[in-house]
């Protein structure tokens, strides 16, 4: 699939096409996959009350992992992936494909992205909404399962 400029009409293939060449790898030797932890944060920022921008961020959140990982289970930092991190590469995929949306609303859908590990740069309550759904969702990938 080529990459699209993403709008309405697009998005979903967008997300798809990575979520099917990436999705089911293991996220970083966690117990969830990628499209896992993903989708998971956007349920949590819809469960939140996000509108769909917000909730098209959660899905992107960490849109760059695709390009800074190898595959696993080495999961090795990519040339580009060691230099700009995932944050930075999932920022240019979304930056780059700009086509349906307004100025406001792609600034918005990147400033959310954006800070997602760091709430300090959140400028907005749509960013630190995703923020704290990134970390919820990674506190409870990593918490140990009792078993029965």
């Amino acid at each position: 699939m080529t990459s699209p400029n993403l709008s309405a009409r697009t998005i979903i293939p967008f997300i798809a096409n990575i979520f099917e060449r990436r999705g089911s790898e293991s996220y970083l030797g966690e117990a969830v996959t990628m499209s896992e932890h993903m989708l998971q944060s956007a349920v949590l920022a819809e469960g939140a009350g996000a509108d769909e921008n917000l909730v098209a961020a959660a899905l992107l959140h960490d849109v760059g992992r695709a390009g800074e990982l190898g595959p696993g289970p080495a999961f090795r930092p990519t040339p580009a992936g060691r230099l700009l991190g995932h944050v930075q590469l999932g920022l240019r995929l979304v930056e780059e494909r700009p086509a349906g949306l307004d100025r406001r609303a792609r600034a918005e859908l990147l400033h959310a992205i954006a800070p997602h590990h760091d709430a300090r740069g959140a400028r907005t309550a749509e960013a630190a909404v995703l923020y704290h759904a990134n970390q919820l969702d990674a506190v409870a990938a990593t918490r140990p399962v009792d078993e029965p």
